[in-house]
């Protein structure tokens, strides 16, 4: 079956349908979050490691790095694919709903939806991401000058 068919589904149906596949979309978003956070990390990592001077610690960094990388590149093209998909949902989803009950406002019916499930805001993620960067570059700062201090002092 085609997951972008709705033709086979009452009103009701169409409607819990595309509500499960925002939801999907909106989970696979915050896995990529989550990914983005963790890319961070070994960045970071790799950082910490190269003013070390340490390679070893550096090589395994650097294969965590790309395989997080990886990951990234293999669910962001999901999401565009669910973004693409839930796009044509919407637009099936308005014409199933006026062909049943002509009187239901379609576009009312999904802001009520993405107000169930929640819309992603991407401002609020970039602030985000930049309230991480900032931290970690504290972190490592603070952890820069422990290292510098003499080992009596520690």
């Amino acid at each position: 079956m085609d997951p972008t068919d709705l033709s086979g589904l009452d009103a009701s149906s169409a409607r819990d349908y595309v509500t499960q596949f925002m939801v999907t979309l909106r989970t696979t978003r915050g896995e990529l979050t989550k990914l983005g956070e963790e890319r961070a990390k070994w960045e970071g990592r790799i950082k910490l490691a190269v003013e070390g001077g340490r390679d070893d610690l550096m090589a395994s960094a650097r294969e965590h790095l790309a395989d997080v990388q990886r990951r990234v590149g293999v669910l962001a093209a999901e999401e565009q694919e669910q973004a693409a998909q839930l796009s044509i949902l919407r637009d099936q989803l308005r014409r199933l709903q006026q062909r049943f009950d002509p009187t239901i406002d379609t576009e009312q019916l999904l802001a009520q939806l993405e107000a169930a499930v929640g819309e992603r805001d991407e401002l609020a993620d970039q602030f985000k991401e930049l309230q991480k960067t900032e931290e970690s570059e504290r972190a490592l700062q603070e952890l820069k000058e422990r290292m510098r201090q003499p080992d009596e002092e520690r």
